[in-house]
């Protein structure tokens, strides 16, 4: 098998099913999605980690697909988006500029991006949540980002969160995007740190719309294939964020490294400690379990072992009301907020807390709560404990 990004030989080191899906929930008329079988290797050359052979063609990203992490105009966290917001400050760049937002969600970053800059905002993404960025005035266009669309050299600055590392051909996207970016213009991207998640072992982090999983080395060699050089690196959990300018020529191909095995071993044990986890998770032989986050952590535990097959699952906790009231996919179990948990949760139920980023928070509301249930936090490693 060849590198996507080198054409450099890859080695396998992971292979599991996962539901062919965009989201965690869907509709409960929605129907059976399948499932298939992925395969994760490393190239020996560019040292990319990617998913082998992927199919973006078949992911469903329709009714089914929504994020936590991006609705601030459904009351989700804001820490993220501030946080990114922060980074833009960083930049220094000139009020009225316009911007692109490609994977707009709801709008909710495009609103503060004219609330704390003053910039001219425009946004694209083809789910159901640009409804809500419609009907509250902002220009959107519903669909996937496509050059053509859009006049060349259009845009100051273009802006991604958790959009490259679903794109199969990140490179030629990069082109595509290179075509509206004015002369010296911006990109700031936002993407999962593939490679810390797999080498931390992080549930949930392999799914089939996700065909890449960066590292800061190797989104820099990207972004300077598909024509922009980094300016400003941000590593927060899980995530890495960086601002790149627009090159004068686009480079025809990758730069390769030397490939480095003790990366490939990392990986490798990364992969072990995951699935050493499962079992872990699995020996308790848990019922009555809530889990709070519905997301790929919880899909990915519950298809790895007997838990949901014995009906065990009452509920999923999570904090965005595009969930409420939908399942988790290929099952029953619906997802409630926390206020419906509170009026539902009995002694010595257990909450399992399916989240790497806040999952300190959760467990800090959970005791706060201060009725006798069981919690089990996954990070750094699976733990039952009890509330008193």
């Amino acid at each position: 098998m060849k590198c996507r990004m080198c054409g450099g030989r890859v080695k396998s080191f992971n292979s599991m099913n996962y539901p062919l899906t965009g989201g965690a929930v869907v509709t409960p008329n929605f129907g059976e999605v399948p499932v298939v079988t992925m395969e994760v290797g490393m190239c020996l050359e560019c040292g990319f980690v990617s998913l082998i052979r992927p199919d973006s063609n078949k992911i469903c990203y329709d009714e089914s697909y929504t994020s936590s992490n991006m609705s601030l105009n459904l009351g989700a966290p804001i820490d993220k988006t501030q946080d990114f917001i922060s980074f833009i400050g960083q930049l220094n760049l000139s009020p009225k500029s316009k911007v692109l937002e490609i994977g707009c969600y709801d709008g909710g970053l495009m609103t503060l991006l004219q609330k704390y800059f003053n910039f001219q905002v425009w946004g694209c993404d083809p789910c159901p949540a640009v409804d809500i960025a419609i009907e509250k005035g902002l220009q959107v266009l519903k669909g996937d980002f496509k050059s053509k669309d859009w006049r060349r050299g259009e845009f100051d600055i273009i802006v991604m969160r958790n959009v490259l590392e679903h794109i199969s051909q990140p490179i030629e996207f990069l082109h595509d995007i290179y075509k509206v970016v004015s002369l010296k213009g911006l990109i700031v991207v936002d993407v999962p740190d593939g490679y810390d998640r797999l080498t931390k072992a992080v549930i949930g982090s392999i799914v089939p719309q996700h065909p890449n999983y960066f590292s800061t080395s190797t989104l820099n060699q990207v972004l300077q294939a598909g024509g922009f050089s980094i300016i400003k690196t941000e590593r927060y959990i899980g995530s890495i964020r960086v601002a790149a300018v627009k090159s004068d020529l686009i480079p025809l191909e990758i730069q390769t490294t030397m490939y480095n095995s003790d990366s490939f071993s990392q990986l490798v044990h990364g992969e072990d400690r995951r699935l050493e986890k499962h079992k872990k998770i699995h020996s308790f032989n848990l019922d009555d379990v809530y889990f709070f986050g519905a997301n790929t952590c919880t899909l990915e535990i519950l298809s790895m072992g007997d838990i949901a097959q014995s009906n065990a699952v009452l509920n999923i906790i999570d904090d965005d009301p595009l969930k409420w009231g939908r399942v988790l996919v290929n099952s029953d179990i619906e997802v409630c907020s926390r206020e419906d948990f509170v009026e539902r949760i009995k002694p010595f139920q257990t909450v399992i807390i399916c989240s790497y980023f806040s999952h300190q928070k959760i467990m800090r509301w959970l005791y706060s709560l201060g009725k006798p249930f069981r919690v089990m936090h996954l990070y750094p490693e699976p733990v039952l404990d009890y509330v008193k």
